[in-house]
């Protein structure tokens, strides 16, 4: 008996109450797509989802929704986590790390041109999320040193930045350059919307 090789346990079995909160987001994404919205963070018509694509070369691979936009297809790699994950200090390192990782992999499945990266959360925190907004648009202007300044200027952005920054060791154009990627999607499936 000792020397019988077990069959390997299944993805369920091994992940725990993370994936309770990981299906409300997919039945969640499945109504929208259902109903016709664009994808989050990608745009486009919401054509597949899965779940678990480690094995697909997704380092974060809780959820992948495939979405089709003007003839390319877009996807955006989704980390849900059912609790608040974020904090005034930023983004959790685990994830900007996974994020770098992905972004870094050139032999992998994501395109830096269309794809996206998102950390789904449940709950709203009430400084993360206007630093998040302001760092989001400032990333948005293509002149790095005006993006820096603003940036720079404040003391929760520039926070909230360094938290992507840092566990990238990258460089500030770099760091924009996937914070345009990156998308923080907090939710309360419980709220009346």
């Amino acid at each position: 008996a000792s020397g019988e090789k077990r069959p390997p346990a299944t993805l369920r079995s091994t992940s725990g109450a993370g994936f309770e909160f990981e299906d409300l987001i997919s039945g969640w994404q499945l109504v929208k797509a259902l109903s016709g919205e664009i994808a989050p963070g990608i745009g486009g018509a919401i054509t597949q989802l899965h779940a678990q694509v480690s094995t697909l070369g997704w380092r974060i691979d809780d959820l992948l929704l495939t979405a089709e936009a003007n003839g390319a297809t877009r996807r955006l790699a989704i980390s849900a986590k059912g609790n608040m994950q974020v904090t005034a200090a930023g983004l959790p390192a685990d994830f900007a790390q996974c994020a770098w990782e992905q972004w870094r992999d050139r032999q992998g499945p994501f395109n830096r041109a269309t794809d996206g990266l998102a950390l789904v959360t449940h709950g709203t925190h009430p400084v993360f999320d206007p630093a998040w907004r302001e760092v989001k648009s400032a990333c948005s202007i293509p002149d790095t040193a005006l993006t820096m300044s603003r940036i720079r200027s404040n003391r929760r952005q520039s926070r909230v930045f360094d938290s992507v920054q840092k566990p990238g060791d990258a460089s500030e154009e770099e760091a924009i350059e996937i914070i345009r990627r990156l998308h923080v999607f907090p939710t309360d499936l419980q709220s009346p919307h």
